[in-house]
């Protein structure tokens, strides 16, 4: 995948990387990583009616705007 950043962004991840002694490449990963931890996933979880809580033994899910749970298959 390719991403281009804004020079803005780059020299914050730059300073960022400088700061925790890291690569840049390192420092943009971490923040991919907690971004979709923190922020990506919650949306996923929103649109789709579906927890990504892999611990749970159902999930629930939207069915015609009402929630139902469907059981996980190993």
């Amino acid at each position: 995948m390719k991403m281009q950043l804004s020079q803005e962004l780059t020299q914050r991840y730059e300073l960022y990387a400088k700061i925790k002694n890291l690569s840049v490449t390192d420092a943009i990963q971490i923040a991919l990583c907690d971004w979709m931890d923190t922020v990506g996933e919650g949306d996923i979880e929103i649109i789709t009616g579906m927890s990504l809580d892999s611990d749970e033994e159902h999930v629930p899910f939207l069915v015609a705007g009402r929630s139902t749970s469907i059981p996980l298959v190993n």
